[in-house]
């Protein structure tokens, strides 16, 4: 009976208050590490939408729990229902205090956070439905989650450091060096005296000081190549391995890329699988609300009925069974994509858009087309290439080297303190320019031994190269069988649902009006359930081979004519 001051009847959320229908309430939750909000379904109410019961008693100045939500007229302050009384001693304290506490109430949702939500996450309004992703849109998002991508493409941006590296070597280079020594005790050297004294003894000596207490000396030395083989061939490696490198980066996104489609595919079945099995079920309730009212009036008997419940209580088990199918599809989805496991993810498409065409290229064009683009080949192919460019440097060891040199150098000397390089007279200069030439005569066959090695690595990689060639022809013949036998199953397969249709609506129509028992109207929807599993599973092959197709073509998109 109460009126203000008790709980809003009807069992709806406040919208005042974090609930299921605003951010940042109970009915949502924020996952660390995503900007992003996972919307849970609304706890359920004992009694209905509403929450309220038929025979509870209405309460005045509230909710009406038994109507659309709407207040009923009243005043909170009166004592019976449309009744107003006049004002008490509290009415001026309330209402100078009533417009704060509604602005204190309302202050979660200008803000946009609500309570316990979390600052500059929350919306400000409900959130929006979410849009079906396109195959597109999950691509993107797979192939920047990768690991394997970041790590192919970290690879690639070392490679290229490798390149520049390579290319040094055609560069001069220079180098400066600095020397200072303090001479503790200066080295000596013993002198014949008839280098001083002409008339001294042939035999006596003198001791001579040699250098000064400081000695410093600098030098400037540039070197530039002028004929290495082995610089040219390190160039030509390097850029094979960058090659190399992205070809790696084109495998592990098509990798993705495939890996997506086929749990795309998969996603389809199963949500398709789920829907016939729906309609399955639907179709069977319907036939039996409809023999069951025939049973009333006592012109069905109680086996007809028994059969369609019994066909019931089967279907709802797989009608359960394809749900919990199209959930795994979805989370498996949902995890290649780098988010958080999704039971309920939208995705556009449908097997039953899919329409299957026949493959217009002939089995040379799409082998030419292979070994343009297919990632595998193409790693085979720079391989064989790599190798022989490490035999041919490994050959250019027998050369000569030949380089250009020169050096400028300054040396001083001086006695007592520090003064670095002294004064002008203290100073000496050089300036040397020169040409060097090395050959290596004899490095204990270990030159002979590594071009052995490399001229068998050579022969592997061709023989690696030819069967990676063999197996791909194969894989596109069988692939192209598999895609014609496909497109052919599902057209066959197509004719069965149309027929199925025919029948099950003309067994339907002949039940209502007597002519055949409840056996033959199960034997129609069974034959027509089992066409429409049929034809979405031969949609789906036809999708699986044609991913297989493009996977074979080192392709991510329909750049042939392969059908839609």
């Amino acid at each position: 009976m109460g009126c203000p001051g008790g709980p809003i009847p009807g069992g709806g959320p406040d919208p005042h208050r974090g609930g299921p229908g605003r951010p940042g309430g109970p009915g949502e939750r924020h996952l660390p590490g995503r900007r992003r909000l996972v919307r849970l379904p609304p706890p359920k109410r004992p009694g209905g939408a509403g929450g309220g019961s038929s025979g509870a008693p209405k309460r005045c100045g509230g909710r009406d729990p038994g109507g659309a939500g709407g207040w009923r007229p009243g005043h909170p302050l009166s004592g019976r229902c449309g009744e107003r009384r006049g004002p008490g001693p509290g009415a001026g304290i309330m209402s100078r205090v009533a417009p704060l506490l509604l602005a204190v109430l309302l202050l979660p949702s200008w803000t946009g956070t609500g309570w316990g939500g979390s600052a500059g996450v929350g919306t400000a309004g409900p959130l929006a439905a979410q849009d079906p992703l396109t195959l597109a849109e999950i691509r993107g998002e797979a192939l920047a989650e990768s690991p394997s991508v970041r790590d192919a493409r970290l690879g690639v941006a070392s490679a290229r450091a490798r390149v520049t590296e390579a290319r040094s070597g055609l560069l001069p280079r220079v180098d400066a060096a600095f020397d200072y020594t303090r001479n503790l005790t200066a080295p000596s050297a013993f002198l014949p005296e008839l280098l001083v004294d002409p008339e001294a003894d042939p035999g006596a000596l003198i001791r001579v000081p040699l250098g000064a207490d400081n000695v410093w000396s600098s030098a400037i030395v540039l070197r530039q190549a002028l004929f290495d083989a082995r610089v040219g061939a390190g160039l030509r490696a390097a850029s094979r391995v960058a090659s190399l490198a992205e070809e790696e980066l084109r495998r592990a996104e098509l990798e993705v890329s495939v890996r997506v489609r086929v749990l795309h595919n998969d996603f389809l079945l199963a949500r398709e699988r789920q829907a016939v099995a729906e309609r399955s079920l639907e179709r069977v309730r319907q036939a039996l609300a409809e023999v069951r009212a025939l049973e009333a009036q006592g012109l069905a008997s109680e086996l007809d009925v028994l059969r369609l419940e019994v066909e019931e209580a089967n279907l709802e088990p797989q009608r359960d069974r394809a749900r919990n199918d199209r959930r795994e599809a979805s989370r498996a989805l949902s995890l290649a994509m780098g988010r958080d496991p999704d039971p309920e993810l939208a995705v556009e498409g449908s097997l039953e858009d899919v329409r299957p065409e026949p493959v217009d290229a002939e089995l040379s064009v799409l082998r030419a087309q292979a070994l343009e683009s297919r990632p595998e080949l193409r790693q085979a192919d720079l391989r064989r290439e790599l190798a022989g460019i490490e035999l041919r440097a490994e050959q250019a060891e027998w050369l000569p080297r030949v380089s250009l040199v020169g050096a400028w150098e300054v040396a001083a000397q001086q006695d007592g303190s520090l003064d670095p390089f002294g004064s002008g007279m203290e100073r000496g200069y050089g300036r040397t320019v020169g040409v060097q030439v090395t050959l290596p005569l004899f490095t204990g066959f270990s030159r002979s031994a590594r071009r052995d090695r490399f001229r068998a690595e050579l022969g592997s990689t061709e023989v690696r190269f030819e069967a990676v060639v063999r197996e791909t022809e194969a894989a596109l013949e069988a692939v192209l069988e598999r895609l014609e036998e496909a497109r052919t199953g599902f057209r066959a397969r197509e004719r069965a649902v149309e027929q199925a249709e025919r029948s099950w609506s003309l067994v339907r129509r002949q039940a209502e009006e007597g002519q055949v028992g409840r056996l033959e109207l199960l034997d129609a929807e069974l034959a027509l359930r089992t066409s429409e599993l049929n034809r979405a599973e031969a949609a789906h092959g036809w999708l699986v081979a044609r991913t297989e197709l493009l996977r074979l073509l080192g392709v991510d998109a329909e750049d042939l004519e392969v059908g839609r």
